[in-house]
């Protein structure tokens, strides 16, 4: 009689399974604190996604923004640093670039304006009287606040003495 009722003591040798609803409740408690805290990382002031990341990348992205432009190679760049945190959000993104110029700069600059024009940019007609080149797209849309100026930096340039002689491509927005 003994060796026809089923054997159960198996049973207590395996662990319990999980039941549905706490499984379902743990996936939801770690999703809350996760994705929130993503969401919040990405787009945050300093962020991958933040606007001013965004905006940097375009500065970045343009043919202007560039490390190389018509075969010279800018020997120092000069951006904006994202905020972080618990600091004021500042709008103002821009990117500098200075190149050595390696002929005389009456030959130089016009070159770098032609290359300018060539990928979309037109005198900016508001900025006058000045003999830096300052310039906006052509084709622009109404949230485009993208701005070019090319300029050379001398001893009157408010710049460090190293940078002085060459040639500044900044991009920045206004």
């Amino acid at each position: 009689m003994a060796a026809s009722q089923p054997q159960d003591h198996y049973l207590e040798l395996q662990p319990r399974r999980r039941s549905r609803r706490w499984v379902i409740a743990s996936a939801a408690l770690a999703g809350i604190t996760v994705v929130p805290t993503g969401l919040a990382w990405a787009f945050g002031p300093g962020g991958y996604l933040g606007e001013n990341a965004r905006k940097l990348r375009a500065l970045e992205n343009d043919p202007m923004g560039a490390e190389t432009i018509l075969g010279h190679t800018a020997f120092h760049t000069d951006r904006a640093r994202l905020p972080g945190w618990f600091e004021p959000k500042y709008s103002g993104v821009y990117l500098e670039r200075y190149f050595h110029p390696t002929r005389e700069l009456a030959t130089l600059i016009p070159e770098f304006i032609g290359y300018a024009k060539s990928h979309g940019w037109e005198d900016d007609p508001r900025s006058t009287g000045s003999e830096d080149w300052h310039a906006r797209h052509s084709h622009k849309i109404a949230n485009d606040y993208m701005h070019l100026t090319i300029a050379t930096t001398d001893e009157h340039s408010h710049t460090a003495p190293v940078l002085r002689g060459s040639i500044l491509i900044a991009l920045d927005y206004h």
